[in-house]
Parts: C-alpha cells; sequence; structure tokens
C-alpha cells in the first residue's frame, strides 16, 4: 500500500510506532524510494519510539495528542525536548485544535509543525476550519491536516477542493486502507496541487 500511495504521488508518510510500518518504510528504502518520515510518538514509552524513528531517518516527530491536550506544561515541553535531543524537528498533534493551539500559544512553546483535524465536516474538530487555519498558522508557519477524509465520510476530490482553497493550504496526512484508496486518492491530490501551483 506505502509503495501504491508513492508511485501515485504521496511524497512521505506519517510513522507510527509500530514494528510494522517502520519494516515498511525501511523495506522501501532498501528497493530505492526516497520517502519522507514525519512521525507521531505514543502517549507513553516515547524512549523506544524515538530510537524507531531514528532508523528511518524521521524529519519531524510530534507529540501525541492526548499528552498536548493534557495541558501539562511540564510534561509536554519534556517530550518536546527528547523530541529536540534526537536531532528532530519538534511538533505537537492536536485533537482539540481550537482549545489545544490556544493553548501551546499561550505557554509558548517553539514547534516547527502541528498535526491537526482539518476537514470540511468539522469532524474531530472543535471549531470551524476558517476560524482553525489562522489559529493555527499563529503557532507556527504551517501544519499538516489530518482526518481530512473525515474517516471516509467524504469523497476524496470534495475533501481535497475543501481543505487546498485555504490559503496557504496545509500539508496533508491522507488515511487509505487499500491499494485501490491509495492509488485514487493521491494521484489525485498530487493533480490538485499540481493544480495550485
Amino acid at each position: 500500500m506505502l509503495e501504491e500511495a508513492l508511485q501515485s504521488g504521496a511524497q512521505g508518510i506519517q510513522v507510527l510506532p509500530h514494528w510494522y510500518i517502520v519494516e515498511a518504510v525501511s523495506l522501501l528504502r532498501a528497493r530505492g524510494w526516497r520517502v519522507e518520515v514525519w512521525a507521531s510518538l505514543p502517549p507513553r514509552g516515547i524512549g523506544r519510539a524515538l530510537e524507531a524513528f531514528r532508523r528511518v531517518d524521521a524529519v519531524g516527530v510530534a507529540v501525541h495528542g492526548s499528552v498536548t491536550d493534557s495541558f501539562d506544561k511540564h510534561l509536554v515541553e519534556a517530550q518536546l525536548d527528547e523530541v529536540r535531543d534526537y536531532g528532530f524537528k519538534p511538533g505537537l498533534a492536536l485533537h482539540t485544535p481550537r482549545k489545544a493551539a490556544e493553548w501551546v500559544l499561550k505557554a509558548g512553546f517553539k514547534v516547527d509543525f502541528l498535526l491537526a483535524p482539518f476537514n470540511k465536516l468539522g469532524l474531530y474538530m472543535d471549531a470551524e476550519a476558517s476560524m482553525l487555519h489562522p489559529l493555527l498558522l499563529r503557532v507556527c508557519r504551517g501544519f499538516i491536516a489530518m482526518k481530512v477524509l473525515a474517516a471516509g465520510r467524504l469523497k476524496p476530490r470534495e475533501a481535497l477542493d475543501f481543505v487546498l482553497s485555504f490559503k496557504p493550504p496545509p500539508s496533508l496526512a491522507l488515511g487509505v486502507a487499500s491499494r485501490e484508496e491509495a492509488r485514487e486518492t493521491f494521484s489525485l491530490a498530487s493533480k490538485l496541487l499540481e493544480e495550485l501551483a
């Protein structure tokens, strides 16, 4: 499925700390694929995850959304420091993007990226996309939109047209469950991104 996604225009992968995902990325690299890795920590046991992300040369690593949304400044800062110590760009996943982004601004955290739910239906979001977009950009220069397809409730064309209508558009983390979905979704996303450029 990862290979199909890359053949269809995906430029990277959001890696979760599961051995089979890390192994799949390693296998793709052994076959000559260049794949950019952006990773997400688990809520606990982050040392093992950071070691796994080092093996696949992750660019950036996000603190888990449940940790961010705990609003525990010392815990979040400690995990961001560990991410930096490993040489990764630090990021935060947000499960309640409006509330969490406002807290991050108030706490004064410096991060390189955010992962946040962002879709036409407002699913998994605590504010409208039109309000979230400028707020997330105040936290850092760019964010990665996740849950773009609203857990399969939206067709790729409708979902992508909506998210890419924002200026500047966010990066996209698109979840797919089959080779066919990967081919359809990433081919369309690549085409739309080319049109924007």
